[in-house]
């Protein structure tokens, strides 16, 4: 039978894939978009419940990383999701995107908090509007990555590893095979809350920085990933998914009882003139 998904370096289509828990990746994973709906609801893959509900505006494209949303750098325009369950005071995560940029402006943002505590993953004002991160909402994030500056029309990977008395930024640029960029923090990171209210390509605060371009893929995990974690992401960004295993049930003579059940672990429920078998 042939595979409906074959590449991790590609970009899946809606409806064929799965978490795979058993991959290293899948360790501290609390919500997984992949943008690749078309249209409606953009889920959360792990089915923890962070579902993002679209404003008008948010438009669905197909761009160099297949699918994804097209955000058109408004203060108004957002998808909004809820995380549930999470840490209320943790300095251990990791924020993941992948995205490509139309224009480059002063703190655009990919996905924060809505709140007036800035905590998320966007660009900042330092020179060349380089990828950044914010956590503790003061001075340790808008110039923590100096140095991995973007440019327009190409598809990067970022990633923002928050550890207690560190930051370690990665900037992939997946249209030219993979080159990776990376600058450390040592600046230590106050405490703050991951569980509550999200929002994607918009900042709480106005002043005309929401996100100019698309979003393919983000992520959020409970722990700091390691360099090794990063290498695979950048690899293969799709390496902690698998092809959705089908539920299947063969009837072999007489009626199943209304209430049969499809296997969801792919054991086959066989019937003889209504009784299993």
């Amino acid at each position: 039978m042939p595979r409906l998904w074959p590449d991790r370096r590609v970009k899946p289509q809606y409806g064929t894939v799965e978490i795979d828990w058993g991959h290293k990746l899948a360790s501290g994973l609390d919500a997984c978009w992949l943008f690749n709906e078309g249209g409606g609801t953009i889920l959360d893959l792990t089915k923890r419940g962070a579902d993002a509900t679209l404003s008008g505006g948010l438009n669905w494209v197909t761009g160099q990383g297949g699918i994804g949303i097209d955000s058109p750098h408004s203060d108004t325009v957002q998808a909004t999701f809820s995380t549930r369950g999470l840490p209320t005071s943790t300095n251990t995560l990791t924020m993941m995107a992948i995205f490509t940029m139309r224009t480059l402006n002063p703190f655009n943002v990919l996905y924060e908090t809505r709140s007036l505590v800035l905590q998320g993953l966007l660009l900042s004002s330092a020179t060349g509007n380089p990828l950044t991160w914010a956590w503790n909402a003061d001075g340790n994030d808008y110039g923590a990555a100096t140095g991995l500056t973007l440019s327009t029309g190409r598809v990067y990977l970022g990633v923002a590893a928050i550890a207690a008395g560190t930051t370690k930024m990665y900037l992939v640029d997946l249209s030219n095979l993979g080159t990776m960029s990376t600058f450390n923090s040592g600046l230590s990171n106050t405490a703050q809350t991951m569980n509550g209210s999200w929002q994607f390509c918009v900042d709480s605060n106005g002043g005309s920085r929401g996100w100019d371009g698309h979003i393919y893929q983000a992520a959020m995990w409970e722990r700091t990933l390691s360099d090794a974690d990063v290498q695979t992401l950048a690899a293969e960004p799709y390496a902690f998914l698998r092809e959705a295993r089908r539920r299947r049930i063969f009837v072999v003579a007489g009626v199943p009882p209304a209430d049969t059940v499809l296997d969801t672990k792919h054991r086959s429920t066989i019937w003889y003139g209504g009784l299993r078998g």
